[in-house]
């Protein structure tokens, strides 16, 4: 069944009980989910200085930025992104990102299977 959500409505999911925060930099990222039966869509307001620690997922990803720009390193490869840029990231690959600019960055992030199949979290 379909369902409109508005993402602004969501909470941040680092500020929600048992979160992971240990991958990211939680302090700078607000990071809202919403979630179907195999895909997930995080969009994340990342503030300048933002770099989590690097990470591997079971699922493929496409991030999309749509404000600011992006640093993504994926196996240690660099890659810039700017506003419009999308990228993807393979499953199972060493990945992590830094907000290199003085500028906020917001970027969508979407994975399947669903990054967190928790329904708990859900």
């Amino acid at each position: 069944m379909s369902q409109i959500v508005n993402i602004d409505a969501l909470p941040n999911f680092y500020a929600m009980n048992g979160a992971n925060t240990k991958a990211a930099d939680s302090s700078r990222i607000k990071l809202r989910m919403v979630f179907g039966n195999s895909v997930s869509l995080a969009v994340a307001e990342c503030e300048p200085g933002y770099h989590p620690a690097p990470q591997i997922h079971n699922s493929e990803q496409i991030n999309y930025v749509a404000e600011g720009e992006l640093w993504v390193y994926i196996e240690g490869v660099a890659y810039h992104l700017r506003q419009g840029d999308a990228i993807r990231i393979p499953r199972m690959k060493m990945h992590w990102m830094r907000n290199r600019s003085s500028s906020k960055c917001v970027f969508y992030e979407s994975s399947c299977a669903p990054l967190i199949g928790d329904s708990a979290v859900r």
